[in-house]
């Protein structure tokens, strides 16, 4: 979303500064201009990224043991990607976005495909937020299933304590089955066809539109940052291929230009005033905001292709590559993305949960609904420890154990049979109360 109101401002501002009509320039302006006037406007995107990292374990906080956790993460960020469909209606006053964010491929030998679902509007009218709850009643089973089956096998220790306690029984396929079968009930009855909603305060339309003096400060801000950009690498940052139109930018080009422009407004007492009007910050403000931005990633590349398909002033396609590199506490990342997105407009434009029949949750109702879902978890959890225990005792324990045990709890022995303190003796007795060797409060007797 970044990406697109960079590439929104770039493009309002080659529409002040362009002269002549059939130039890239003039006619990506068209284009956004044609995105920015639509009453009704949906944008499809597609975008995959890939992160790698350099860094020891220990400088991840991690230990020798957990080597298959981080060869895990590192497959993990190399395999992100996902969907999103923004949908704004200016009539309506509201917007929408549905998406997915998560992973895809190969993790660990495993073919895995986890797609976390977000679907949620913005009405400006009623002043409300609703989050839809529906798609997690698919979306939490299928992340049981990944975590029991890709996850729980690489760590020893969750795997060393379930299969002891299930005795042969293939730990993935019992957690699987019984984490599920305690929530899917739950999510069913009380998610599908729900939304989450929560009052919002809305100044003022969503697509208001700004006042003139306004328009008129960010079109000189703009086209004094695209003369800049122009004049500071001979116009080799756009291009024009058929329908597409290309622009390459790195992070200090496009920093810069808009420094050099608010000097540009300092200089310039009408336009000074005009930016300050509102008095929400000054222009010194501003450019010490944005010098002090490019301060802190001066250390990182960072380089955007963007590319724009415009027919006959139209938007129809996008296409953003990201590229980027940095270090941070020692631990050097490599970053790319790319994001493909499509157009479309007025009559072609669907909301998927604006408008539609929902029941209604509250904050509260979703709070004892997870209460609920962990109460249900742990009871499955201890029940599972309490008969690996019982069946733990009753194989293990030798009648010289359980006479001995019988002691204690009868009170018939005292630390000094075994050469400890009395402390010592409370707190052994303490352990063997939890673990369930002998009867609650049999600790009691040993306290001094």
């Amino acid at each position: 979303m970044s990406l697109g109101v960079i590439a929104v401002v770039i493009g309002v501002g080659f529409f002040v500064y362009s002269v002549i009509n059939n130039s890239p320039e003039m006619k990506l302006a068209k284009g956004f201009e044609s995105l920015l006037d639509a009453e009704r406007v949906q944008i499809d995107s597609d975008f995959e990224m890939d992160i790698a990292f350099d860094a020891e374990l220990a400088q991840l906080g991690f230990t020798a043991d957990d080597e298959a956790l981080l060869e895990i993460l590192e497959d993990l960020f190399k395999n992100i990607d996902g969907t999103g469909s923004f949908v704004y209606d200016k009539n309506e006053e509201a917007i929408e976005f549905d998406g997915s964010f998560g992973v895809t491929g190969d993790i660990q030998g495993e073919d895995i495909n986890l797609q976390v679902p977000f679907r949620f509007y913005v009405d400006s009218v009623a002043e409300e937020m609703a989050i839809d709850l529906d798609p997690y009643v698919t979306f939490f089973p299928e992340f049981v299933d990944v975590f029991a089956n890709n996850v729980i096998p690489h760590i020893p220790e969750v795997e060393e304590t379930l299969g002891s306690a299930l005795d042969g029984q293939d730990v993935g396929e019992w957690f699987s089955t019984e984490v599920n079968g305690v929530i899917r009930p739950i999510l069913e009855e009380n998610l599908q066809n729900a939304k989450l909603v929560e009052e919002i305060e809305i100044d003022g339309n969503l697509f208001e539109t700004r006042e003139k003096n306004e328009e008129w400060v960010d079109k000189f801000i703009l086209e004094k940052a695209l003369l800049y950009m122009k004049d500071n690498t001979d116009g080799e940052y756009i291009s024009e291929e058929d329908s597409w139109i290309y622009l390459q930018l790195d992070k200090d080009l496009f920093f810069q230009s808009f420094i050099h422009a608010l000097h540009e407004v300092e200089a310039n007492e009408r336009m000074k005033e005009a930016f300050e009007e509102d008095g929400e910050t000054t222009v010194e403000e501003a450019i010490k905001e944005l010098e002090q931005s490019l301060e802190e990633i001066e250390d990182y590349t960072m380089d955007f292709d963007l590319g724009f398909k415009v027919e006959r002033g139209t938007l129809l396609e996008s296409k953003v590559e990201l590229t980027m590199s940095f270090e941070e506490d020692g631990i050097s990342f490599d970053v790319g993305m790319s994001v493909d997105s499509t157009y479309n407009y007025d009559d072609a434009v669907e909301f998927k949960l604006y408008g539609q029949e929902r029941t209604t949750l509250t904050e509260a109702e979703l709070d004892d609904l997870t209460y609920e879902i962990n109460w249900e978890l742990e009871s499955l959890v201890n029940d599972l420890l309490a008969d690996f225990q019982e069946d733990y005792y009753e194989e293990e324990l030798s009648e010289e154990d359980l006479a001995l045990l019988a002691a204690i709890e009868a009170q018939e022995v005292s630390h000094e049979d075994f050469g400890l303190t009395e402390e010592e003796m409370y707190y052994w007795v303490l352990d063997l109360e939890l673990a369930g060797l002998v009867e609650p409060g049999t600790s009691d007797l040993y306290l001094e």
